[in-house]
């Protein structure tokens, strides 16, 4: 498969740099940071995309500094389904700062989406990164 160059896909945004909940294209590269966010026990989406008629392999990064006395899961989903499940924390592992990183492939025509919740209570401050390479279908 070649990778698609040119302009974006319909329907997403060419800004060159940028936080927010979706992914951004630049020529065949796809990207997204959420910002810091603040999430609770509660379902935080950080990132939610739909892929058009393009894949993407990307590497996503899972990232929080303050995990110390909380326990965390941060989920990636394709329609729906759950891929990957991140668990942090002190009851997952026993170190205050951490990051995770994995490599995906978000398939054409796809919901994909990271959200995380705390199953403790409190607050923590996290943030999820994707970059990944943008393939024609």
């Amino acid at each position: 498969m070649a990778p698609i160059g040119g302009s974006p896909p319909v329907g997403s945004w060419a800004g060159a740099s940028g936080t927010g909940n979706t992914l951004n294209y630049i020529g065949d590269h796809a990207y997204g940071y959420s910002g810091n966010i603040d999430i609770t026990e509660n379902e935080t989406i950080f990132i939610k995309h739909h892929t058009g008629n393009e894949y993407i392999v990307a590497t996503v990064t899972m990232d929080s500094k303050n995990t110390s006395g909380i326990d965390m899961v941060c989920d990636i989903k394709i329609n729906g389904e759950t891929v990957l499940t991140t668990r942090v924390g002190d009851a997952y592992q026993p170190f205050p700062n951490w990051s995770k990183e994995s490599t995906i492939i978000i398939p054409a025509f796809s919901d994909f989406q990271m959200s995380g919740q705390l199953v403790s209570s409190g607050t923590v401050d996290y943030n999820v990164k994707v970059i990944g390479r943008v393939y024609s279908a």
